[in-house]
């Protein structure tokens, strides 16, 4: 099962006391939610957003999905973070946790930051339109556009202020789902002052969504 389209709960094992640990406890629907897109061209339907969960016991905080081909569900994971990977463009997608994640304030903002991060990442960031994701005939017109504004903001930008959560099941050592976050689970960066451009792109993506509620009301 991929987190994006069903969550189950895993069997948990002990892990030797000098390893690390993440407790994946739920998905925010208030920052994401089930939505229709396309997978190396076959249409699916599942969760997009954020994932709320704490890293080694840690408060909890707010992580988004980075290989979208990978499952994890709900429970307990062995975990431990690497630096963002340039050659996976990690480093564009820690860049647009940490520097748009306080845009991310409505289910289908967060299904676009989401959508995002997976084509920065498997595609290189080249849009909706094609690649191993892009969007479907049935994806909503506002996560399109959410989804296009975050990848502009991201054109040209890089940073390693946030970490990549390496995950594996604790039964085997299997990979699981690897996850961007905020170092150590600390320092969700919820308060971060927008760039001037990045509040003219987050303002376009609020402005479309609420224009497409006012035409289905």
């Amino acid at each position: 099962m991929r987190f994006y389209a069903y969550l189950g709960i895993l069997a948990l094992t002990l892990l030797p006391a000098s390893a690390a640990t993440i407790q994946v406890q739920a998905v925010d629907y208030s920052r994401g939610g089930n939505v229709n897109f396309l997978e190396n061209g076959a249409p699916v339907t599942g969760y997009a957003g954020a994932i709320l969960g704490s890293y080694d016991g840690g408060p909890q905080s707010t992580f988004f999905c980075v290989d979208l081909f990978t499952p994890i569900g709900y429970g307990l994971y062995g975990s431990s973070t690497i630096t963002p990977r340039i050659d996976r463009n990690e480093d564009r997608v820690a860049w647009l946790y940490i520097n748009e994640l306080w845009a991310v304030t409505t289910a289908q903002l967060g299904e676009g930051f989401q959508l995002a991060i997976w084509d920065i990442v498997h595609d290189n960031g080249d849009g909706p339109l094609a690649g191993a994701v892009a969007k479907s005939l049935s994806t909503p017109a506002a996560v399109v556009t959410a989804w296009e504004s975050f990848l502009a903001a991201n054109v040209g930008k890089s940073s390693f202020a946030a970490s990549i959560y390496m995950n594996t099941v604790l039964s085997n050592g299997n990979p699981a789902q690897a996850f961007i976050g905020a170092w150590n689970g600390t320092d969700i960066p919820t308060a971060h002052a927008p760039e001037p451009s990045s509040l003219l792109l987050a303002a376009s993506a609020f402005l479309a969504v609420g224009l497409l509620n006012r035409r289905r009301r």
